[in-house]
């Protein structure tokens, strides 16, 4: 696979590439390049270029590749558009299960034609932000649709829940792996998620963001029993791995 993300856009082969990327109109249906969603149709626009290109965050495609089998069940905190929720449907089979949790109402219509346009029958979509406890909270879009926040100031109303209570009320099936990239409120999300996490043990990938919240994720690990491993010793993106 290329990693397009690489090249210099400076480079006849990169300048080109983004020739060709800026002539392409925002939602017109393309198809995935390559990597394991070749193929996959997809809203041009609706994020990363290097969503459609298939080299997005290329080092994390290949470790839940490792860790995800046929028939297992993944949650995507912060699905965004779709790009890591097809890719571990397309992983996990006809036979798993992928459950995804977005909040921004924008986001959701691209993760839901996604997910229509690819027949992918193996996904659920929650639209709403998880966390420590049940309640409404404010949330700050972004002008960029990938960082979208709790926050006191944000401009919209969203559903927070916590794993937890979708679990004890039988919502939500026993996972084998979460992702979770949800700016800034990862920590939050693990500590409404204790019960689910000691009784499940999953493989947790996280996005840290950095700094204090970084190292409260990994504290927080330590006292789960968990060991913390990084993609390609990237210091932000955490695999946390049950020592039981």
């Amino acid at each position: 696979m290329i990693n397009f993300s690489l090249l210099s856009p400076d480079s006849l082969i990169g300048s080109g590439i983004r020739a060709i990327i800026s002539g392409i109109p925002p939602g017109l249906e393309v198809r995935v390049l390559q990597g394991p969603m070749r193929g996959y149709r997809w809203a041009f626009g609706s994020g990363n270029p290097g969503y459609f290109l298939g080299s997005y965050k290329l080092s994390k495609q290949k470790k839940l590749q490792q860790f995800l089998k046929e028939g297992d069940v993944f949650f995507d905190l912060g699905a965004h558009v779709g790009f890591f929720t097809l890719l571990a449907s397309h992983f996990v089979g006809d036979q798993g299960r992928v459950v995804a949790f977005e909040p921004n109402p924008d986001n959701i219509k691209y993760l839901k034609k996604h997910i229509e346009w690819n027949k992918r029958r193996n996904i659920t979509v929650f639209e709403a932000a998880i966390g420590d406890r049940n309640c409404l909270v404010s949330f700050d879009p972004c002008r960029r649709s990938a960082m979208g926040s709790i926050c006191s100031t944000g401009s919209m109303t969203v559903q927070m829940l916590s794993l937890d209570y979708l679990y004890e009320a039988a919502n939500i099936p026993a996972p084998q792996i979460i992702k979770i990239d949800i700016e800034g409120s990862e920590c939050m999300a693990l500590k409404g998620a204790q019960k689910l996490i000691s009784e499940c043990r999953p493989v947790i990938f996280v996005s840290s963001h950095g700094g204090e919240l970084h190292q409260d994720c990994v504290s927080l690990f330590g006292e789960l029993d968990y060991r913390v491993d990084y993609i390609d010793d990237e210091p932000d993106e955490i695999i946390a791995i049950p020592n039981n």
